[in-house]
C-alpha cells in the first residue's frame, strides 16, 4: 500500500490486520520439528496414520529446508525419515 502512495493510515492498517493475521501461524523455520514431535511424541501412539500424515508435512518442510541449505535441516531430514520407516515396519509386521 505504501509503495503504490497510499496513505500512512491505510498503510498502517494493512500492517495490523497481517501482523495479526500471522500472529496464530507458527514460523515456517520451525514449523516441520513442531510436527516431527507431534508425530514423536503423540500421534505415533494414537493413530498410525495421523503420525505419518504429520511426518509427510516435516520431511517436505525439511527438505524446503535443505534446498535452503538450512543448519542441521539434513540432521532433522533424517530424523523425520527414521520414525516413517519404523512406522511403516510396525505396520507390516504379522499380529
Amino acid at each position: 500500500c505504501a509503495a503504490s502512495g497510499g496513505e500512512m493510515a491505510e498503510t498502517l492498517q494493512y500492517y495490523r490486520r497481517a501482523q495479526s493475521a500471522a500472529r496464530g501461524m507458527p514460523d515456517v523455520s520451525y514449523t516441520p520439528q513442531i510436527r516431527l514431535r507431534i508425530a514423536q511424541t503423540e500421534t505415533r501412539f494414537v493413530s498410525r496414520r495421523k503420525a505419518l500424515a504429520e511426518l509427510a508435512e516435516a520431511e517436505q518442510g525439511f527438505r524446503v529446508q535443505l534446498e535452503q541449505a538450512a543448519l542441521d535441516a539434513q540432521l532433522w531430514l533424517d530424523e523425520t525419515q527414521k520414525l516413517i520407516e519404523e512406522l511403516v515396519a510396525e505396520a507390516n509386521q504379522p499380529r
